[in-house]
């Protein structure tokens, strides 16, 4: 969606919260809905948008602007997912974040699973992403069977 006029009206017309989501690829568009007030929020999602210098750049003109901050993830592989918890947690997203990924993936390549709490992904208090890559479940993965 890149109807700024569009997204204007439908703001203006309702008072439900209006939030840039598949549609925030990028700077140069969050910028024009922001200067004419026409979204309210930003669905940061770290790895669709090139990873996590291109998602700060956005979660700062975003909280610099006084949108809403909402976390969301795609299908991610664990150093994605703890990736992206560590940005959320950065910025002090506390709406729930939709986030998924390796509960949904076969052939998990940790040593240790991610910090959870229930339902609750934490952010690692380890080094780094705070994932512990067992190297030889990698290896074994990656080795082609000729």
């Amino acid at each position: 969606m890149t109807d700024v006029y569009g997204m204007r009206k439908l703001l203006a017309s309702t008072t439900m919260n209006i939030s840039l989501d598949e549609a925030a690829m990028g700077l140069p568009y969050l910028i024009e809905l922001i200067r004419r007030e026409a979204v309210e929020g930003l669905v940061c999602k770290v790895q669709k948008v090139g990873g996590v210098f291109y998602a700060r750049q956005m979660c700062d003109l975003a909280r610099n602007a006084g949108l809403k901050l909402i976390g969301s993830g795609l299908m991610d592989a664990p150093i994605g997912f703890a990736t992206s918890v560590h940005v959320f947690g950065a910025y002090g997203i506390d709406f729930p974040a939709d986030l998924n990924g390796p509960q949904h993936l076969g052939g998990d390549y940790l040593k240790t699973p991610l910090p959870m709490d229930g339902q609750t992904a934490l952010v690692p208090d380890t080094p780094g992403h705070g994932c512990d890559i067992d190297e030889d479940k990698v290896k074994g993965e990656l080795r082609l069977e000729l």
